[in-house]
């Protein structure tokens, strides 16, 4: 690859929002919820300390006089799955090395909310959560600033915010999660990872088999449902 190519792709690149960039712009709203509800909160930054190496996404300290990390929170990508047990294990980790109280994970659609101390028992997963906030239906970073899926997690980062500072200064008492809402909101996770694979299988063979995009039209019209070709499954 030549200079001139690899600066090019550089710039390509560096036009595309990734993770650090998407977690800074989250940082920037929670920063903002945090100072207009006057909450006495540690403004969310990135850790400038990592005794072990390893440093979190971002952090929460419990005041802001206090260095003590009350929540920290991991970050991954909008198609990564939220409740993967390696990224929990990972945070879960990151959180026990620091005291940390609570620890988060979120993808930018989803914010799974832990408790430290339960994550690390033999207790069932939804007895392990706080909470779990439906952010927004983002899938690609690129769009976070858009109102569309900014106004939505903008709204759940206020919740998720209101509801760490009540229950760090004892204002609310941590109520269990329902096991049902726990459980719609993993088969709903696993239902559209699905929908995005078969979507494509479906597609590319519509475009390549003949037979299969007649059975599939038929079908269709079974279900009393409008097919248009020129939108792709």
């Amino acid at each position: 690859m030549s200079a001139r190519t690899r600066s090019a792709k550089a710039t390509e690149e560096s036009k595309h929002m990734n993770e650090q960039s998407a977690v800074a712009v989250m940082m920037h709203w929670m920063r903002q919820i945090i100072e207009q509800n006057q909450y006495d909160l540690g403004l969310p930054n990135v850790e400038t300390t990592d005794a072990d190496h390893k440093r979190p996404d971002m952090v929460i300290y419990e005041s802001a006089r206090s260095r003590q990390v009350l929540c920290l929170i991991e970050a991954k990508l909008p198609d990564y799955d939220v409740y993967d047990s390696e990224l929990k294990e990972i945070a879960r980790r990151k959180a026990v090395h620091r005291k940390a109280k609570y620890f988060a994970l979120t993808n930018f659609k989803r914010l799974v909310w832990y408790d430290t101390h339960e994550a690390s028992t033999d207790i069932s997963e939804e007895e392990q959560l706080v909470d779990f906030y439906r952010l927004s239906e983002l899938e690609n970073l690129d769009s976070i600033e858009q109102p569309i899926y900014a106004t939505p997690i903008k709204n759940w980062l206020q919740i998720f915010l209101e509801r760490l500072y009540e229950l760090h200064t004892k204002k609310a008492f941590r109520l269990r999660l329902p096991i049902d809402e726990y459980l719609i909101d993993r088969l709903y996770i696993k239902s559209q990872r699905l929908t995005k694979y078969y979507a494509h299988l479906i597609s590319d063979k519509y475009e390549t088999d003949k037979e299969f995009r007649k059975k599939l039209k038929k079908w269709m019209d079974e279900q009393q449902w409008s097919f248009d070709k020129k939108v792709k499954i």
